[in-house]
């Protein structure tokens, strides 16, 4: 079994969701890892990251699968940062209440669940050039 990247594989659902989005091609307004500051070069266009951060740790699942490996349930956190223009709310607060519609239980292939871990957006300070900051998190499960 290939090895998941839960990032890049909710990243990718997240493209195809619908909302206008773009990942994994020129200019992409999705990015996987740690946000960066948009002033770091790349950054400006990105409106949407998306990183993981650790989970419970993993539990037996089923035993041994056919080449005798200890099968186990991963759950790792899904971290979602929606980031709008200077001093705009209502655009970056719509899109991160549409992610969260458009991927509550809507699990990336080859996984078992996505759930949303709240009800609503969490509105962050502004980041250092004004720009209006979501988070929200997903649990995510799948065996391996």
């Amino acid at each position: 079994m290939p090895a998941k990247q839960p990032d890049k594989d909710f990243a990718t659902a997240l493209a195809a969701a619908g909302l206008g989005l773009t990942f994994g091609v020129d200019n992409p307004t999705i990015a996987t890892g740690l946000p960066l500051s948009p002033t770091e070069p790349g950054a400006s266009q990105i409106q949407v990251w998306v990183w993981t951060h650790g989970g419970p740790a993993p539990e037996p699942y089923i035993g041994r699968d056919l080449s005798n490996h200890v099968t186990a349930t991963y759950d790792p956190t899904i971290f979602v940062r929606v980031r709008g223009a200077a001093d705009a709310w209502d655009a970056p607060l719509a899109l991160a209440r549409s992610i969260i519609a458009a991927m509550s239980f809507n699990q990336p292939a080859g996984y078992l669940s996505l759930t949303p871990d709240q009800s609503e957006p969490i509105p962050l300070p502004p980041d250092e050039t004004n720009q209006t900051q979501f988070q929200m998190t997903f649990s995510l499960k799948y065996v391996a």
